[in-house]
C-alpha cells in the first residue's frame, strides 16, 4: 500500500538523522542507545510527527527533527519509568540504575537539541513549549501511579482515567502536536493533531492493559481497566479481582472495551476535520488500522 511505503520512508528518514546528528557522535553508547529504541519502535508510531508535520503543511525535515527528539524524550522517560518501578534489567550498554538514570537526562537534552535544529527559532520555541508542557503532565500521571490506588471503585476509575490521559496521552499528543507546531502557528491545526495524539496514546495503553488482563503465571494483580470493568459488571463499590481469565471474559468486559476503544478511535478521527485533505491526512486516518482490538 502507498501510504505505508511512505509511513516506512519517514521512519528510515528519522532513524538515518539519529544516526547522523552530531550532537551524538561523541557519545556512541547514547547514540546506539537512542537507535536502538527507534529500530524497536513501529514504523507508524515513529514516523507520527514527520506525518503530522507534513498535514499541517510543513516538510519531512522539520518533521524528522521532531520525532527524533519525540523518541530521545520517549525513551528518557522509559528509563526512569523502569527504575521507579523496579522494573529495569540492566544490560551491555546499561549496567546499573546509576547510569540509567544519567542516560535519561542525556536523552532529555538530547531531545531539546533535536527541536532546536528546526529550520526557524519560532518552529523550535513552538515545539520546546509543547514538549515541556507536555512532559510535565507525562510526569504528574507517572506520579498518580505512586499514590495508593482509592478503595471505591468510581474514584479508582476516575484517576484510571486521569493517570492514563495524563501519562500515555500526553506522550503521543507531543509527538502529533509537536509535528504540528513545526510546521505552523495555527492553533487549531496544532490543537486538532494534539488530540490526534492523545487518543492514540490512550488506545496504546487500554490496549497493553488488555493484553495484560491477568497474569496467571506470576499472580501479578495490577488496576487496570479491565479489572475496574470486571468490579463494576459483578456489581462491586470496590475493586474485585477475576480469579481466571475466563471470569473475565464472561463477565463482558472485552466487549465493554471494544466499545470504549470504538469511542477514542471516532475521537481520533474527529479531531482531524479541521486539517486540509492531503496524503498525510489520509495517512492519520489509515493508522487507526494498526490498532486494531480482537476480544479473546
Amino acid at each position: 500500500m502507498r501510504w505505508q511505503t511512505s509511513i516506512d520512508h519517514y521512519a528510515s528518514a528519522v532513524r538515518q538523522l539519529i544516526v547522523s546528528a552530531p550532537s551524538l557522535l561523541e557519545w556512541p553508547a547514547c547514540r546506539q542507545l537512542l537507535l536502538s529504541s527507534a529500530a524497536d519502535t513501529p514504523s507508524w508510531i515513529l514516523a507520527l510527527p514527520v506525518v503530522s508535520c507534513l498535514a499541517a503543511g510543513g516538510s519531512q525535515e522539520d518533521g524528522a527533527q521532531v520525532a527524533a527528539g519525540w523518541m530521545a524524550l520517549n525513551h528518557a522517560l522509559h528509563l526512569l519509568d523502569a527504575v521507579e518501578d523496579g522494573d529495569f534489567t540492566p544490560d551491555g550498554i546499561i549496567p546499573s540504575t546509576e547510569k540509567a538514570l544519567n542516560f535519561s537526562t542525556a536523552l532529555t537534552f538530547a531531545a531539546y537539541r533535536f527541536f532546536s535544529d528546526l529550520s526557524s527559532p519560532g518552529a523550535a520555541a513552538r515545539v520546546a513549549r509543547i514538549c515541556s508542557e507536555c512532559g510535565f503532565k507525562a510526569s504528574q500521571g507517572q506520579h498518580m501511579g505512586f499514590e495508593p490506588v482509592p478503595p471505591q471503585l468510581d474514584d479508582a476509575t476516575r484517576v484510571y482515567w486521569e493517570s492514563t490521559i495524563l501519562k500515555s496521552g500526553s506522550l503521543f499528543r507531543l509527538a502529533c502536536a509537536g509535528g504540528a507546531a513545526a510546521a505552523t502557528e495555527d492553533a487549531q491545526v496544532i490543537e486538532a493533531l494534539g488530540d490526534y495524539g492523545t487518543s492514540i496514546g490512550v488506545i496504546l495503553q487500554v490496549l497493553d492493559d488488555c493484553r495484560d488482563m491477568l497474569d496467571t503465571q506470576t499472580g501479578k494483580r495490577e488496576v487496570s481497566l479491565p479489572v475496574l470493568l470486571y468490579s463494576a459488571a459483578a456489581g462491586q463499590q470496590q475493586i474485585t479481582y477475576p480469579d481466571s481469565r475466563s471470569s473475565m471474559q464472561g463477565s463482558g468486559v472485552p466487549e465493554t472495551i471494544t466499545g470504549i476503544l470504538a469511542a477514542w478511535w471516532q475521537r481520533a478521527l474527529d479531531s482531524l476535520k479541521p486539517l486540509k485533505m492531503s496524503d498525510a491526512a489520509d495517512i492519520l486516518k489509515n493508522n487507526l488500522q494498526f490498532i486494531q482490538y480482537t476480544p479473546e
